[in-house]
Order: C-alpha cells, then sequence, then structure tokens
C-alpha cells in the first residue's frame, strides 16, 4: 500500500513539473512581458535581459531597443549590447528618442549627472561592448561618431577610457589619444577637458 502510495505521489509530482514546464515555455513565447517582470522579481538579471531582446523582437519599438541595450550590456553579454546598440542608433526615431530620455532625465538630479546626454551615455555603453567583444577598432569608432569633434561632459570616451586604463591597454590608448587629438571643439571649457582626458590616456601609453 506504502509503495502504490509514494508511486502515486511521485507520478503526481512528474505531472505538475510537466505542466509547469509547459505553462513556462507557453508564457515565454506567448507573454515575454510577463516573464520579464517576474525575471526582475527574483533577481534574474541575465534572463530579464534575454527577454528584452523576445520583447522588442515583437513590438519594434525604440523603447523596448533601449531597454535589451542596457539590459544586456550590465549582465555581461556584450556582444548583444552591441549588436542592438547599432540598431538602436541607426533607428529612423533615434534623435526623438535621444530628446525625449534628455528631458526625462534631467528630471532626476542623479540621473542626470549620472549619464550626461543620453547619445553620450548608450553610446559609451556601445563602444564599451564593442572593446569587451575585441572589436576596438568599432569601439573607437563608435566614440568618434558620438563625440562628432566636440567633448561634452560625460561623454561616451570616458566610458572607453576607463575600460582600456583598466586593462592598461597600452596600444590602444596611444590610438585613442591620436585621435582625439583631431578634435576640435569650440568652447575653452571642452579644450581644457580634452587636453587633461589625452594626458591621461598618454600616461598609459607611455
Amino acid at each position: 500500500m506504502g509503495k502504490l502510495i509514494a508511486k502515486t505521489a511521485l507520478s503526481t509530482f512528474a505531472l505538475l513539473i510537466g505542466i509547469a514546464l509547459i505553462l513556462f515555455g507557453v508564457l515565454s513565447l506567448a507573454a515575454p512581458s510577463i516573464m520579464i517582470s517576474m525575471a526582475d522579481d527574483l533577481g534574474l538579471d541575465r534572463l530579464a535581459a534575454a527577454y528584452s531582446v523576445s520583447i522588442y523582437n515583437r513590438t519594434d519599438r525604440i523603447s523596448d531597443l533601449a531597454d535589451a541595450v542596457e539590459r544586456n550590456y550590465y549582465v555581461g553579454e556584450f556582444s548583444e549590447c552591441a549588436k542592438y546598440g547599432d540598431k538602436l542608433k541607426s533607428h529612423d526615431d533615434y534623435t526623438v528618442y535621444c530628446a525625449f530620455r534628455d528631458e526625462r532625465d534631467s528630471s532626476s538630479e542623479i540621473t542626470g549627472s549620472r549619464i550626461g546626454k543620453y547619445d553620450q551615455y548608450v553610446s559609451g555603453l556601445i563602444s564599451v561592448s564593442y572593446y569587451k567583444s575585441n572589436n576596438k577598432e568599432k569601439a573607437l569608432a563608435t566614440v568618434l561618431n558620438a563625440l562628432n569633434g566636440s567633448f561634452p561632459k560625460n561623454n561616451a570616451a570616458e566610458y572607453l577610457a576607463i575600460v582600456a586604463i583598466e586593462n592598461q591597454d597600452s596600444d590602444f590608448c596611444e590610438t585613442f589619444a591620436n585621435e582625439l587629438r583631431k578634435l576640435t571643439p569650440s568652447s575653452s571649457t571642452e579644450k581644457i577637458s580634452l587636453s587633461e582626458f589625452i594626458q591621461l590616456l598618454t600616461k598609459v601609453s607611455a
């Protein structure tokens, strides 16, 4: 009798596990937004990052694309961040979205001071992702494209420089510094900041 009860219990448990797995699969395919909320609640950041890509692929909304870029960066999925980061920057609504983010973030003193302009922030994430993916040429090109001849506060170059300096990547820092010397910022403040920044890079390359 006891063996029969045990077998029945095991069969029931196995059935429940099977049903749970089926439901999990169905929700993953049909409702990734629900799954990303569950993953966030459980602290499963890497899983949430994967679902963020699924959500963007379903909605094609630029806000979901931006979310996928950030989530994948912060869980170390650098190839995904770079891939979707390029999609973000080439999106038809990118300029409008940057303006929206700048306005939204400026209302928060902490967020606004931390990331500066959104384009510089996300370009920094993308450039670091390329660097981490061993595509240093693309990493540098992303930064230079974002700077566009200027050197504003909290810019994309700072993100890339931190990683390169931490790695004591002297050859890259030398190349980086040489490219930055070609910039022609208009304001005296930017010129001073750029000069100091180049000096920082040359200390590593020396």
